[in-house]
């Protein structure tokens, strides 16, 4: 995932996701973490893009994603798509 998304698309996923400590955050908190520069929009478009390079065929992070969600048992027809 590190090699396919910009530093900022993927700092904000990995806490949208809780990939760190396994704590989802919402976009209030994103912005708060991120000292107020972001605004809701920016943090949803910013998940959205990222998403969407994830889910590009020729991402090799897409099959991680998907493995990382089943080992989290996190049900992917729950996620919002984009």
């Amino acid at each position: 995932m590190a090699s396919e998304l910009l530093p900022h698309d993927r700092d904000v996923l990995r806490l949208r996701l809780g990939l760190d400590d396994g704590i989802m955050r919402t976009t209030r908190e994103i912005i708060e973490i991120c000292g107020g520069n972001l605004s809701t929009s920016e943090v949803r478009l910013t998940e959205q893009r990222a998403y969407k390079k994830l889910r590009a065929p020729y991402s090799v992070a897409n099959y991680q994603l998907i493995a990382f969600l089943d080992f989290a048992g996190i049900d992917q027809s729950s996620m919002t798509r984009f």
